[in-house]
């Protein structure tokens, strides 16, 4: 199982503490080995709910070990002619502690004083080693060093198992930030699909409103018609009874003259060419009149056409407003089941995000625990020396 977290955080003071580490490692080389992990700093940062704008990468700070601090190449000039004065380092076996020193390079000495006292210890001493099998006149054996160049290899073997989990928890922290990263751009882009369907229902709401608008001035338009055709009957009622009273008096005058004309059958002849006039002109009134009436109906029959024309349109504009109205229903209906599903679909990756969390942090506590556990290992080892 990886684990996340932050493991202890390397000091300007540790490489001192390194020295101190291995200093008790060797004055200590004659006890029970005690098996604790080397000191790293691996660095695995947690992933953040959003998106970051830089990668953060993990990093390995593992203490830098000089290999030639024992001379591994050359055994500690075990296998070696030459005197150990010529040698980089110096080795002493005593016999009354039991210890052993083993003097360090200069670069991993944090005192110049330090090595130039342990290298003249070295010339000092006149132990001479007469093969790998031990001190000449001790007959100490170099089991020692062997042990610690075993503890070497072990703990490159766990730096290597530490750079290799550093690895795995680097590459799953790349893969949440891909995941988190995807879930963001699916929310924005959610959001830019609600704007835009936001956007889209404005934009149909305006066109409605400007539809309606049509449609009253269409109303307003009709009322005028109506008003107009009103007006219009209005005249001809006025003129038909005109026409009515006209030709009411014409009969009243027929009969009049009718009733007189035994009377008048004296003055007939005389008054003919006057009643032929009068006859004449009540005629031309009679045809002019005629003529405004056939005109009146023709107005009156184009007036009906307009209104037919006018009463075809205004089924046609509620047909299609009807139309633009189901269509806008079934639109909002489709929008709406749309949004539903995107919402929950967002409920669904939060959850699923906040169980992600919920395990990271988790993770994170058992995390911390070890490494509280790594530290009392190593703060052990200082007490007992102490």
């Amino acid at each position: 199982m990886v684990r996340f977290g932050r493991i202890k955080k390397k000091t300007k003071a540790e490489p001192a503490q390194d020295e101190s580490r291995l200093s008790s490692a060797k004055s200590s080389s004659q006890e029970p080995y005690q098996e604790h992990d080397a000191d790293t700093d691996i660095t695995v940062p947690l992933p953040l709910s959003g998106p970051s704008p830089r990668k953060h990468t993990p990093h390995i700070s593992l203490p830098h070990v000089d290999t030639t601090l024992l001379n591994m190449q050359q055994v500690n000039g075990l296998f070696d002619s030459k005197a150990p004065e010529e040698q980089n380092g110096s080795t002493v076996i005593e016999s009354t502690d039991q210890s052993i020193f083993l003097s360090p390079n200069p670069p991993l000495s944090p005192n110049p004083s330090n090595c130039d006292a342990h290298s003249a210890n070295g010339d000092a001493s006149t132990t001479e080693w007469s093969s790998a099998v031990g001190h000449a006149t001790t007959g100490k054996s170099g089991r020692v060093i062997h042990a610690l160049q075993e503890d070497i290899a072990r703990l490159t073997r766990e730096c290597g198992v530490h750079r290799s989990k550093a690895e795995e928890a680097n590459n799953l922290n790349d893969t949440l930030k891909t995941q988190v990263q995807n879930i963001g751009e699916r929310l924005r882009n959610l959001e830019v699909a609600n704007e835009t369907n936001l956007q889209s229902i404005s934009r149909k709401d305006q066109k409605i409103k400007e539809l309606r608008m049509e449609v009253q001035s269409e109303k307003e338009r009709r009322q005028k018609a109506e008003g107009t055709a009103n007006r219009t009957d209005q005249l001809m009622t006025e003129a038909r009874d005109e026409y009515n009273r006209k030709v009411a008096e014409l009969q009243e005058i027929a009969n009049y003259s009718k009733t007189q004309y035994d009377v008048l059958a004296q003055s007939a002849h005389r008054d003919r060419s006057e009643q032929q006039r009068r006859f004449k002109n009540i005629r031309d009134d009679y045809i002019a009149l005629k003529t405004e009436h056939d005109k009146r109906i023709g107005d009156l029959e184009r007036l009906d056409t307009i209104l037919a024309e006018k009463d075809h349109e205004i089924e046609a504009s509620r047909e299609r407003f009807s139309k633009l109205f189901e269509t806008y229903e079934a639109y909002k209906k489709a929008n709406e089941e749309e949004m539903g599903r995107l919402i929950e679909n967002g409920y669904r990756n939060e959850a699923k995000i906040d169980t992600a969390l919920a395990t990271m942090k988790e993770t994170e506590g058992r995390m911390k625990w070890v490494i509280q556990v790594n530290e009392a290992n190593l703060s052990n080892p200082e007490g007992e020396k102490q």
